[in-house]
């Protein structure tokens, strides 16, 4: 077992890493841009994790097309996995109530489909 630690703890070449850090950069640089370009949604671009944490204030307060109140980042949360089918995290247990957070580790097309679905979620709010 201790084989596994050492081999596990010596250095590995850059040039396998290089590769994947350019992937999560795409990935970041995608949900920056996707989600900035929704309207009412402002998101400041990560510099580390893989979790993108958007202002999502201007939502609150509305209705969903069902008539129930969007008051929280929670209630949006919930709104959105019923309405669309997407799993978010609410700001609120955060102590972020304006924000959600998302992560964009899932693949380009996985990220790619969540973001129509944030977008169609929102635009559904009235």
């Amino acid at each position: 077992m201790t084989e596994v630690w050492f081999y596990h703890l010596e250095p590995r070449p850059l040039d396998a890493v290089l590769p994947m850090i350019e992937e999560f950069r795409k990935r970041r640089d995608f949900i920056y841009e996707s989600l900035n370009n929704i309207n009412g949604v402002k998101c400041f671009k990560p510099d580390g994790a893989f979790y993108a944490f958007p202002d999502i204030s201007s939502y609150l307060g509305k209705p969903a097309p069902d008539g129930t109140h969007i008051g929280s980042s929670t209630d949006l949360c919930m709104y959105l996995i019923g309405h669309v089918g997407l799993a978010l995290v609410p700001g609120d247990a955060f102590g972020e109530p304006n924000g959600i957070r998302l992560s964009y580790s899932a693949s380009m097309e996985t990220l790619e489909e969540g973001m129509e679905r944030l977008k169609k979620g929102l635009l559904d709010l009235k």
